[in-house]
């Protein structure tokens, strides 16, 4: 098939990029080639192409990641000058799509933006969209609003999502979770000594710095913080008083390094992620996880076999696990059992990390299943 690809408009669509949705793009494509598709992709320079099967489409002369950096967007005062560019930005995407919708099979779309779906009822081609953003989010929130256009599809990644995204229909949903190339993260049987933490500290989209932080200040383990800093008010202002001598910064490196070497992955994930393909990154190393367990987390990790999972709140009870405190003092009370496991029980369990990766969540298992509902819908469309 041919099949136009609508993809971040942030920052470039490469497996080794900083960004969740921009890794699994690229993850996707670069696999799903392999069954024949070749696709047009909606990206920004630097994006990844691959003659003949993988062809970038520039609309755009600078993501919107750059042009946030700009005066403009923290001087004006106009209210969401960033979500009035977003706009802008897609308003000029679908009017490409609109123009050479008939030139391909079927649209995918993995920008996680809502104005596409929203105003899909126009075009004839079917839309399928991985989901990259909780059902709360306007991607699909907008629908209990608007009519669910009968060319749509969405794959979630996580079951919970799935299941309480009731303004889809049943027939225009399915559940596929994520999956990661294993090949890229090596394992290692024992590990380091310093918990890891990873991600984007910015308020808008926050990652559980904060929680991470008072968790290695309170127990006294040493975590190693890989992160890039995309609002340094916010860093200045709320993570840089937290510091200790528990905590170290790396702004750059190599990534699979950081995971193998690591005792445990800390994930406190928030309300507005959906899933968290670092959680696989880490297990693919050996590296068990110890996260709240919210949205995709209970059923990615395998609470006492891959990690430990956590209820947020004595409010937010979402399973009976291990661990019987919530919040900061149960995510201490987690990294406290993990390091008091003897050395061989550890080690059992970095190896049930990665043979749960290998099971159950490859990018080739992945594709494979996506590849079954693309057909499909083409056959049927």
């Amino acid at each position: 098939m041919k099949i136009l690809t609508v993809g971040s408009i942030s920052k470039p669509t490469t497996i080794n990029s900083t960004g969740g949705v921009e890794v699994w793009t690229a993850s996707f494509l670069k696999e799903s080639i392999k069954y024949g598709h070749t696709y047009d992709v909606i990206s920004l320079d630097g994006s990844m192409e691959v003659p003949g099967k993988i062809k970038i489409i520039h609309l755009f002369d600078q993501g919107i990641d750059d042009l946030k950096k700009l005066d403009f967007f923290s001087q004006t005062q106009r209210e969401d000058p960033v979500g009035h560019l977003f706009a802008t930005y897609f308003s000029k995407i679908l009017l490409y799509l609109k123009e050479n919708e008939n030139k391909y099979d079927l649209v995918l779309n993995s920008s996680g933006s809502p104005l596409i779906p929203i105003n899909w009822g126009s075009f004839k081609k079917p839309l399928v969209t991985p989901v990259h953003f909780p059902a709360t989010e306007p991607a699909i929130s907008f629908f209990n609003f608007f009519p669910v256009p009968p060319n749509i599809y969405y794959v979630f990644p996580s079951f919970f999502e799935y299941k309480r995204s009731t303004v889809i229909p049943q027939n225009q949903k399915y559940y596929i979770p994520h999956g990661i190339d294993i090949s890229k993260f090596d394992y290692l049987e024992n590990g380091g000594q310093n918990m890891l933490w990873y991600g984007r500290i910015d308020p808008g989209l926050p990652k559980g710095a904060e929680e991470t932080i008072s968790v290695a200040n309170i127990t006294h383990n040493k975590v190693d913080m890989y992160a890039y800093i995309e609002n340094k008010q916010y860093f200045k202002s709320t993570i840089e008083p937290l510091l200790s001598s528990y905590v170290n910064f790396a702004l750059n490196g190599d990534r699979n390094a950081y995971f193998r070497n690591s005792k445990l992955f800390m994930f406190p994930l928030q309300k507005g992620e959906l899933f968290g393909l670092t959680m696989l990154e880490a297990m693919a190393t050996g590296t068990p996880v110890v996260a709240f367990a919210r949205n995709a987390s209970p059923y990615v990790v395998k609470d006492g076999e891959t990690g430990l999972l956590v209820n947020p709140s004595k409010d937010e009870k979402n399973g009976n696990w291990i661990i019987k405190k919530t919040g900061i003092e149960g995510l201490c009370e987690a990294v406290k059992h993990i390091y008091a496991l003897p050395e061989k029980q550890y080690k059992n369990m970095r190896k049930a990390c990665r043979m749960h990766v290998e099971k159950t969540f490859t990018v080739e298992t992945m594709v494979n299943k996506y590849e079954k509902i693309l057909q499909s819908i083409a056959l049927h469309k």
